[in-house]
């Protein structure tokens, strides 16, 4: 039998209310230095990072960016930028989307 073992596996871990959601820990590495840990839940579904509006302060090259929500025809506000995180031993390059709107926890589908 072939034996294909994973390099990495996500624990899921219980908060809200007791469900159980795939939470990992994530860092993001600022253009001065400064690295902030930030647990995110891991969406395997999702094309780009989206935190809430409260993380704001965490960029400063933020620009404007309309979103679609999915299933709606209209848009909502939103900011982008390019961040640098640290995620699975790794350091990468992503999107990092900005807004306080989401469907059911996934991110918004880019409208530009």
């Amino acid at each position: 039998m072939v034996d294909k073992p994973f390099e990495i596996t996500v624990k899921f871990q219980q908060v809200f209310g007791g469900h159980w959601y795939p939470i990992v820990q994530t860092i993001f590495l600022r253009s001065d230095g400064t690295r902030i840990r930030l647990p995110l839940l891991f969406d395997t579904g999702a094309d780009s990072l989206v935190l809430h509006p409260d993380y704001e302060i965490m960029f400063s090259n933020l620009q404007p960016q309309k979103y679609k929500g999915i299933g709606s025809a209209g848009t909502y506000d939103g900011k982008k930028t390019m961040g640098k995180i640290e995620i699975f031993g790794r350091v990468i390059e992503c999107d990092v989307s900005v807004l306080s709107a989401s469907a059911f926890g996934r991110p918004l589908v880019n409208s530009t």
